[in-house]
């Protein structure tokens, strides 16, 4: 080993002193146009020479041709002279080439030459269109310096072309390839049919880059680094192999070829707009990262692995037939749609924080088990927008303009965010849930078909139903927030669905709430001023509900139309409008149903265990049925309650001035007359009992006027409530059940409660049932006593029995008394206001007696 280093040094050394450098003048080559090497130089240099052409004259610039024939040197160096080497010859260089700032060197089709670096301060130029060179190390052009590669094959270390030097010019068939980090701040051109390979390392490419299609930039696991400010749109292939990686900084870059790898990275920073523009459909995949930059893929098949970005990153998709995203990633910045077709993987989820506008010949894709996930302002102007997956939108607000449809087992998840609706056609046949403070869901479309559940847990995200738009609902779903009809949208109902408008349902006068199989549940303030439709409809009112339009039923037979009013609530029909309810009307405990102006047809029936307050017409072909004890009907002026059947009051309480026309009315429970007026048979019941005010004897107290006849049952109770100021006439008449018919009789009777009985009798004629006011009854008792001094004394005692009055009652005894008899005398009195029962005992003496004398007489009486 030793032998052999000291052989190797010994040959350096040799090599090292018989190294020359020659300095060829070339001078006389000025004005010819063929001069070669063998005409300044009669041998050959050798390969450990240095060779300098140079020329004395400032001006000319002579053409120096090397033969064809290999030629071998150490270094060459060209000042000022035109260098060619002509077809054909090699040339070998083992060190380094320079071209001065006034020279030229033209390789013509050397083959297989090589050089360890070049150095171009002036003109450097492949002309072949075949051969080859191989530079180890660098190829750099100053400032000054000019490359141009119009063929061969070239091989280089590193090229480096500085700042402000001429355009580098890539052309003919040349093949460059790029071993090592390069600089290159020129612009590059590529005319022709060249491949500019970058092998490894990082080439920085800081000017323009113009080629033309037929051109190829194949990068092969290697880095570029783009970094002009001014356009750049080069139309030539990009070939980005797998593991290469692009880096634009304050780039504006537009391919319109390129194909990569599986495992292509695009970096934008610094307000980069790079736009990816294929003329043929080629698969491109891409990981994607921006920094306040944008890119843009147009009218290629792309499919991106990845997309990291800012939150003011933009992606452009626009011309594409099929961008496919097959990993799950997220995009900060927006997300444009042009034209084109944003398809995600099976299982992916995409995250889209600044929102998505997409135009409107383009579409979006999510399959059954993928998710995107959407933030900030998201505008859709799709016209076919389908969703099979999952869309999250989360903050913000999205408008689909053009419509959308999603399939069965999809989602749409918004979380305080705003849906919006415009266009013609939404068809959801998946689920709709809205969450979270500050959302909405505005409906402007045409046609809108909710085919499964809407969702909508917060209070404080309402649904707006503008004017011209149709909403139909044809399954379970709950409102936690209001709900506004405007103008004259339509709100359908249907398909057997129940709906819980938790958050109350408020509706414009010329808006339609139409139900069809379906029941709906008003569960908070509701205020219906528009139509409503029932269908085999239910309205079930939980919270305080106000209707100021009609109700209509579709089928008068459809016992199915109900209307509910369910405990601790109140319903308000307030219109002049027909109220048309197939089925029945059901007013549960605590409940209230009040009914002004309007007619109501109820067909099936009216069943009331709350309170219904009626001051117009209420039309029933079925019995109207009070059913607990609690349950209260209230007749205001102008009242009517209309049936051909049994109005059937066995329990709760009537009251106030109306109408009730029916074959008969049965009442069980109390009523309380104002002034009722029964059409047909009233049957006051044994349980019954008749409330009877009386505030003066002119006509004013309760009345019963009955056009049919009256059966009073034993057990009926008339109780009497008098006004306190109230003074009456003794014998005083009050007519409190009139018969209006000449046909029509009274049966039975009725007691008077306990507090009146000695006050009032009853007395019944053939069209009339009354009460008789009595002011008291009276028994009177005369004993006669002698007294043993002679003297004779009639003692007379009066016993005054049932003075009750409203207040107090003060009687004169008129009657005289005589031995043995009792007499009863009526009692003129007045009331003060006060129920008071007296019992007084008198005593009038005959013959005037001293004291002690009636003392002895009584005494004699007690013991006899």
């Amino acid at each position: 080993m030793r032998f052999l280093l000291i052989f190797l040094f010994i040959i350096y050394f040799i090599n090292f002193i018989n190294s020359v450098t020659i300095i060829l003048n070339v001078d006389k080559c000025i004005g010819k146009s063929n001069c070669y090497y063998n005409d300044i130089m009669n041998s050959a240099a050798q390969p450990t020479d240095d060779l300098v052409f140079l020329t004395t004259d400032p001006v000319q610039i002579p053409t120096l041709s090397l033969p064809s024939r290999i030629l071998a040197f150490n270094s060459l160096n060209v000042s000022n002279v035109n260098l060619n080497i002509v077809s054909n010859g090699k040339c070998t260089v083992t060190k380094s080439i320079y071209v001065g700032q006034k020279a030229s060197i033209t390789f013509d089709a050397p083959t297989q030459s090589s050089a360890g670096s070049i150095f171009v301060d002036g003109n450097f130029k492949i002309t072949s269109k075949s051969g080859a060179l191989n530079i180890t190390d660098d190829l750099t052009a100053s400032s000054t310096g000019i490359i141009q590669l119009n063929g061969s094959t070239i091989t280089v270390g590193s090229l480096n072309i500085m700042k402000n030097s001429p355009e580098l010019i890539i052309s003919g068939s040349a093949k460059i390839t790029i071993q090592k980090d390069s600089n290159i701040e020129s612009s590059i051109q590529l005319i022709g049919t060249p491949i500019l390979i970058i092998n490894n390392g990082t080439s920085n490419i800081l000017g323009i880059t113009n080629c033309v299609s037929t051109a190829t930039i194949q990068v092969n696991a290697a880095n570029i680094k783009f970094g002009s400010t001014i356009d750049n749109k080069p139309s030539c292939m990009f070939i980005l192999n797998s593991g290469s990686n692009l880096f634009f900084s304050g780039t504006k870059f537009k391919f319109n070829n390129v194909k990569a790898g599986s495992s292509t990275n695009l970096y934008l920073k610094s307000n980069s707009d790079v736009k990816i523009t294929n003329q043929t459909s080629i698969v491109t995949i891409f990981y994607v990262s921006l920094e306040t930059s944008q890119i843009t893929f147009d009218n290629t098949v792309v499919n991106v692995k990845s997309i990291t970005s800012s939150p003011d990153g933009i992606v452009n998709i626009q011309n594409v037939q099929n961008y496919t995203i097959d990993n799950n990633f997220s995009i900060d910045g927006h997300l444009y749609l042009v034209n084109s077709l944003l398809k995600l993987g099976s299982n992916i989820t995409l995250n889209v924080q600044s929102g998505i506008n997409i135009d409107s010949q383009s579409n979006i894709n999510i399959p059954v088990d993928s998710v995107l996930s959407v933030s900030g302002t998201s505008i859709i102007n799709s016209n076919s927008t389908i969703i099979d997956g999952k869309l999250y939108i989360i903050g913000g607000s999205i408008t689909f303009n053009n419509g959308l449809i999603n399939s069965q087992n999809s989602i749409i998840s918004s979380i305080n965010s705003s849906i919006e609706f415009n266009g013609n056609t939404i068809d959801l046949s998946g689920k709709l849930l809205i969450d979270g403070y500050n959302g909405q869901l505005n409906i402007n479309s045409i046609n809108n078909k909710f085919k499964n559940s809407i969702i909508i847990e917060s209070n404080n995200s309402p649904t707006n139903i503008n004017s011209s738009s149709i909403v139909s609902i044809s399954s379970d779903s709950k409102f936690n927030s209001p709900i506004f009809c405007f103008g004259n949208s339509i709100l359908n109902i249907i398909m057997g669905s129940s709906i819980e408008f938790n958050g109350g349902l408020n509706t414009e006068l010329n808006s339609i709430l139409n139900l069809q199989n379906s029941q709906l549940s008003l569960n908070s303030i509701s205020n219906i001023f528009g139509e409503v439709q029932l269908n085999n409809g239910s309205i079930s009112s939980f919270g305080s509900t106000k209707l100021t339009n009609k109700i209509s039923s579709s089928d008068p037979q459809d016992k199915g139309n109900n209307l509910n009013i369910e405990n601790d609530s109140s319903f308000i029909i307030d219109t002049p409008n027909i109220v048309d309810i197939s089925g029945s009307v059901n007013v549960l405990k605590n409940s209230s149903l009040t009914i002004k102006n309007a007619l109501i047809l109820v067909e099936n029936g009216v069943y009331n265990s709350g309170k219904i307050i009626i001051n117009s017409l209420l039309n029933l072909t079925k019995p109207f049925s009070q059913l607990s004890s609690d349950s209260e009907l209230v007749l205001l002026n102008g009242s009517t309650i209309i049936t051909s059947t049994l109005v059937d009051l066995q329990s709760g309480r009537v009251s106030g001035s109306g109408k009730i026309s029916s074959s008969k009315c049965q009442i069980g429970g109390t009523i309380n007359p104002n002034l009722i007026t029964i059409i047909g048979d009233l049957d006051l019941l044994s349980s019954a009992i008749v409330e009877i005010d009386i505030y003066d004897d002119a006509n004013n107290f309760s009345k019963i006027i009955v056009s049919g006849n009256v059966n009073l049952n034993s057990g009926g109770e008339i109780d009497l409530k008098l006004n306190n100021d109230l003074k009456l006439k003794n014998d005083s008449i009050f007519q409190i059940i009139t018969c209006s018919t000449s046909n029509s009789v009274i049966n039975g009777s009725l007691s008077i409660s306990k507090n009146y009985s000695t006050l009032f009798e009853t007395e019944k004629s053939k069209s009339s049932y009354n009460l008789v006011y009595q002011s008291t009854k009276t028994t009177t008792t005369t004993a006669t006593t002698t007294a043993t001094n002679s003297t004779t004394a009639t003692a007379t005692t009066t016993t005054s029995t049932t003075t009750s009055t409203p207040s107090s009652t003060t009687g004169k005894n008129t009657g005289s008394a005589t031995t043995g008899s009792t007499t009863t005398d009526k009692n003129h009195g007045s009331t003060t206001g006060k129920n008071v029962e007296n019992t007084s005992s008198s005593f009038k003496l005959v013959s005037s007696l001293p004291i002690i004398t009636l003392s002895l007489i009584f005494t004699m009486f007690l013991l006899f």
